[in-house]
């Protein structure tokens, strides 16, 4: 998870926030793959871990079921409006921004007549830390997860697969 970690936080230096966002998005994937029996995750075993490693402060704005929605929506669809998503809790849409406010939530309200949409307001940098940061806490609680070692890694040295050698 280290080198994952260092991704991340360089995409955050270069300013590479997209990178950053649809990476962070699958570290409560691959962390709570790694804690199961089967070595899968799905999505209540995603919120568990975002619920259980996400700085606490992020629960009162962006529950863990919110988060494994807003996962899908960006990833799979590259959308941050999850209204019609009948399997949230509380969120209609997500607005990251590069800088300025950070889990700034708006609900139930009405402006001029007009009903806002539950959303909330995400500083990227901010979140993508702090996603870093639940990860450095569950490698911490799980600093004997032989699984790690088994994840998916960039080489830079040769590679011998199958008895061929590979530069």
């Amino acid at each position: 998870m280290e080198n994952y970690i260092i991704s991340i936080r360089k995409a955050i230096n270069d300013n590479n926030l997209y990178t950053a966002l649809f990476t962070i998005l699958n570290f409560s994937d691959i962390c709570a793959s790694l804690d199961a029996q089967d070595g899968k995750s799905n999505r209540t075993r995603y919120a568990k871990w975002y619920e259980d490693y996400i700085n606490q402060i992020y629960l009162k704005h962006i529950s863990g079921k919110d988060c494994y929605i807003l996962r899908c929506a960006l990833l799979h669809q590259g959308v941050d409006d999850v209204s019609d998503n009948e399997k949230r809790d509380v969120l209609e849409k997500i607005c990251f921004r590069e800088k300025g406010s950070h889990l700034l939530s708006i609900r139930n309200h009405n402006f001029h007549g007009k009903v806002i949409p539950n959303f909330i307001l995400i500083n990227v940098k901010e979140f993508a830390e702090d996603m870093c940061k639940a990860v450095e806490k569950w490698q911490k609680v799980n600093n004997n997860n032989q699984k790690t070692n088994k994840l998916f890694k960039i080489s830079n040295d040769s590679i011998s697969y199958g008895g061929i050698m590979m530069n």
